[in-house]
């Protein structure tokens, strides 16, 4: 089934529903926003701090609240959205397979989606692709060591434990001091787990200073700059990791290695 639309946005998080929305306010109407999870708001939805809405609504929501308002948005403008939609691909269709005179030289797209009633095919005057970042896993971030389980990227952490109620493990070690890290760290301490340290290669934090208060400092949580993780250990389950100091180069300094117990690293 091949259905018509001026604009297909593609990812139901902040950036989908907000070009939506500027779609409509445009007088754009002909438009549908996919999104492959069962509920739009994106990472939003696992996001249940505070601190969204400070700049556009001069309050103080949680993600799922701040994501509500543009949800509540979108249905008070009707405009069509489907959830649980995962596009599989999206190809240029020149002109002559449009049904068009031979001189005209448009492109359209044609975007492929498997939904719950099938496959559905969108041709599309334009494609706006809102699908987020991908975090950085153990292999981008060249972590030497065993590969056991109990390695996560923060974000998948944050799901688990914010939308299906797993605590994926006890003893934690944080790689990176962005705010997701930092966020983390608070979140595990009070699901009752520990976390033995949080690591950063560069000299500064990441993360806002609010967070580097309220969620390291306030549990008294230890945060090592200028630090990595030089090794990891385990076979089936992480059960041990080494952090090393580096020098201006990026060198590790021998002598500052020291080994944690641990089943769980988050990147």
């Amino acid at each position: 089934m091949r259905i018509k639309k001026d604009v297909v946005v593609i990812g139901g998080g902040p950036a989908g529903m907000a070009a939506v929305l500027s779609l409509k306010e445009r007088g754009i109407d002909n438009i549908i926003l996919l999104e492959k999870e069962n509920r739009l708001g994106g990472v939003l939805s696992q996001c249940i701090h505070d601190g969204f809405g400070l700049i556009y609504y001069k309050k103080n929501y949680s993600g799922p609240e701040y994501s509500a308002l543009y949800e509540q948005k979108i249905i008070d403008n009707e405009i069509p959205y489907r959830t649980e939609a995962t596009v599989l691909s999206v190809q240029a269709l020149k002109a002559e397979y449009l049904q068009e005179p031979q001189h005209t030289e448009s492109y359209r797209s044609l975007v492929t989606v498997q939904t719950s009633e099938g496959t559905l095919e969108y041709e599309a005057e334009a494609v706006i692709a809102a699908t987020g970042c991908r975090e950085r896993g153990r292999g981008l971030a060249g972590i030497p060591g065993t590969r056991p389980a109990g390695i996560y990227t923060a974000g998948t952490a944050q799901a688990l434990i914010n939308l299906q109620n797993f605590m994926p493990g006890r003893k934690a070690i944080i790689v990176g001091s962005g705010d997701i890290g930092l966020i983390m760290a608070r979140r595990i301490t009070l699901e009752g787990g520990q976390v033995l340290c949080v690591v950063e290669k560069e000299d500064v934090p990441g993360g806002l200073r609010r967070n580097l208060i309220q969620c390291i400092e306030d549990f008294e949580i230890p945060l090592y700059t200028s630090t990595i993780v030089s090794n990891i250990y385990g076979k089936e389950r992480v059960r041990g990791a080494d952090i090393s100091q580096i020098d201006p180069d990026g060198r590790v300094i021998p002598e500052s290695t020291r080994h944690y117990e641990c089943d769980t690293l988050i990147l």
